[in-house]
């Protein structure tokens, strides 16, 4: 064996130890994409809504903004805060894909898109790398970053768009985060079948 050959199954017998920890958890709740569509958007709309029945500068449109901005900050903050505690306690099991060189975790994708297979020694790794990527799906940070974005929007005057832009950074960011989980889940579902 060669040594790059050797360092490979190094790093795949890694990622398999991390594998057995994660499939050893009970298994994530289903996740709902349109659950997480929701908590994306309707914050940052529910603000737009209400800020644009006030004229523009007026007290109303202030406060809803102002209103957006404190709570979805206050969201924000706390789970930075709970995500810093839970991997400080090891509540979060690290990425099995750590381990792996940055074309080892592209094939990865390409099997949790079903555009390949993969060999019957690495279906663990893939499970948990789904089971993963399930169980942290997150859109609070993007939904955070898009109603803050909405409301500072709502009465930024002449930079409504650069406040508008951070939005659809959010936007975009959700979406990825929301497809991601859906892959991966229905990946781990055709996998059940």
């Amino acid at each position: 064996m060669t040594d790059t050959v050797e360092r490979a199954e190094q790093r795949w017998a890694a990622a398999e130890a991390r594998a057995l920890d994660v499939l050893a958890l009970p298994a994530p709740r289903r996740f709902s994409v349109a659950r997480a569509t929701a908590l994306l958007v309707l914050p940052a709309a529910l603000v737009l809504v209400v800020g644009l029945v006030f004229p523009p500068d007026s007290t109303g449109r202030w406060a809803i903004a102002w209103t957006g901005l404190v709570a979805y900050t206050a969201v924000l903050v706390a789970s930075l805060v709970l995500a810093a505690r839970d991997r400080r306690r090891g509540r979060v099991s690290p990425p099995v894909t750590d381990v792996l060189l940055p074309r080892e975790q592209d094939a990865l994708r390409r099997v949790i898109r079903e555009r390949e297979r993969a060999p019957e020694d690495r279906l663990d790794v893939v499970r948990a790398t789904a089971l993963q990527r399930v169980r942290t799906a997150s859109t609070v940070l993007p939904a955070a970053i898009v109603t803050i974005g909405a409301a500072a929007a709502l009465v930024a005057g002449d930079l409504w768009a650069l406040n508008a832009g951070w939005a659809v950074v959010g936007l975009g960011s959700g979406a990825i985060s929301i497809r991601s989980a859906s892959t991966a889940q229905r990946y781990l579902a055709h996998e059940a079948e």
